[in-house]
């Protein structure tokens, strides 16, 4: 977090660099880390990625849809980091999921403990399919619709911007894709 400057630095003169992301540092049990404590403050993931921004608003090479996209994904990190909650209807286990090495079907990668497998493929002989119209999958799908789990989880947040058309023009619109690159630097964290 406190090198953000150095990464930049680093990584974009390379060849073939067309974008850079941080996200923020979660406790989940696919990453075997629920013991310890990652999340920076509010204050120092809004510190971090407004200097990301500043810099890669400037890089002519990156892509402007991909960069407006990634400022939307942190002022959706930071609004979630003040209210814990979800700032933007989730469609985990609607637009996505993941598949666990042992072949479990969950809806994503926050709800990756038991309550939130859909399924298991072995058990299921590997029928996508019946697990993804199951009783247990509609009753997660409900629980993430009714808001009963929050996270900032990036994968999840795309795909829910993508199932937002609304919130994805608007997303697009104030940070600069169809305004213009330099709208981006103007707009970041007024």
């Amino acid at each position: 977090m406190d090198e953000v400057q150095r990464i930049c630095d680093f990584f974009l003169p390379l060849k073939n660099i067309d974008s850079l992301i941080c996200e923020i540092a979660e406790q989940r049990n696919e990453l075997h880390n629920t013991e310890n404590s990652l999340s920076p403050s509010r204050e120092e993931f809004v510190v971090a990625t407004k200097l990301l921004v500043d810099r890669l608003s400037h890089e002519k090479s990156l892509d402007r849809t991909v960069l407006s996209l990634r400022i939307g994904y942190y002022e959706f990190v930071d609004r979630w980091l003040m209210t814990r909650k979800q700032p933007l209807r989730c469609f985990a286990g609607r637009s996505s999921c993941q598949v666990t090495p042992n072949g479990e079907i969950t809806s994503c990668a926050v709800r990756w403990t038991n309550d939130g497998f859909m399924g298991s493929l072995r058990e299921e002989r590997y029928d996508f399919h019946k697990i993804w119209r199951s009783d247990q999958a509609r009753r997660i799908r409900n629980s993430i619709k009714k808001g009963e789990c929050a996270c900032p989880l990036c994968n999840a947040y795309y795909g829910s911007l993508i199932c937002s058309p609304l919130s994805l023009a608007k997303t697009m619109l104030i940070h600069g894709y169809l305004k213009g690159f330099d709208m981006i630097r103007k707009t970041a964290w007024k």
